[in-house]
């Protein structure tokens, strides 16, 4: 039981430290690589710049943690119980996070890229400036969460909710989202080049300046969507739903619209194939 003790400035390499009570314990700056800290509890502890490149947190727990600018490239924190925790600028590219619970944590300019994330609890996560690039985050949860600016190219985000996510100027270049669910998502001036969105559910997304240069949009939903100045150039929204949607100030004559759906759609001065 080391609750609260002083540990800054430490070397704890290849500790084993299984199971350990750390709440509340300053760890600021202590070298933990390699370190095995599964079912440790780490609540409220302060690991500042700590080092835990490729220590195993496995099942621990970090809520209230503060852990910025913490290295945590390669790391393993497969079911680690991070809600709350402040993870702002820390490394974490090449680790494994598969069921890990991140909700209402800090993860702003976090570098996540390369990462392992499926099935992450990221619920009401404020994101902004985070980096996703070249990630696995299937069947993850985004509700409610803050994505402004972050960076999710190349990324596989299929079955991914991302219901009220506040995805404003964020860019998702080349990323699968196959039947993922946008509903209410803000996607004002985001970036969807090259995206396939095929069979997912944007009822009522805000989709305002959003980039959608060769996106598949194939058997999406949009029905009550806000549409507003997007220009799609090579899309394809074969068999789309825009049921109700409001379409305004868009060009859609270099787009493949075959079998679109627009019972009821409000839609002004835009331009389709064949117009």
């Amino acid at each position: 039981n080391l609750k609260n003790a002083n540990l800054r400035d430490c070397s704890l390499y290849k500790a084993n430290l299984t199971g350990a009570n750390l709440s509340g314990v300053y760890l600021n700056n202590t070298n933990l690589r390699f370190a095995n800290l599964t079912d440790a509890n780490l609540s409220k502890a302060d690991l500042t710049n700590a080092n835990l490149q490729g220590a195993n947190l496995t099942n621990a727990i970090l809520t209230k943690a503060i852990l910025y600018k913490c290295i945590l490239s390669e790391a393993k924190l497969d079911y680690a119980y991070c809600r709350y925790a402040d993870f702002r600028e820390a490394n974490l590219n090449k680790a494994i996070m598969n069921g890990t619970n991140f909700e209402n944590a800090i993860l702003d300019e976090a570098m996540i890229q390369k990462s392992q994330c499926n099935k992450v609890n990221f619920k009401e996560a404020q994101m902004i400036k985070a980096n996703f690039n070249f990630s696995t985050l299937l069947e993850s949860n985004f509700t409610n969460a803050n994505l402004q600016q972050a960076e999710l190219n190349n990324c596989n985000l299929s079955k991914t909710l991302f219901i009220y996510t506040n995805l404003t100027s964020s860019n998702l270049q080349n990323s699968i989202m196959i039947q993922s669910q946008l509903i209410f998502a803000n996607l004002t001036n985001t970036n969807l080049t090259n995206t396939n969105l095929s069979s997912s559910n944007l009822i009522n997304a805000n989709l305002v300046n959003t980039i959608l240069t060769q996106s598949d949009l194939s058997n999406v939903i949009l029905t009550s969507a806000t549409i507003y100045e997007i220009y799609p150039k090579y899309s394809n929204f074969t068999n789309a739903k825009l049921i109700d949607a409001t379409i305004d100030i868009s060009d859609f004559s270099d787009s493949t619209m075959k079998n679109v759906n627009l019972t009821g759609a409000t839609i002004n001065d835009c331009e389709f194939p064949g117009t």
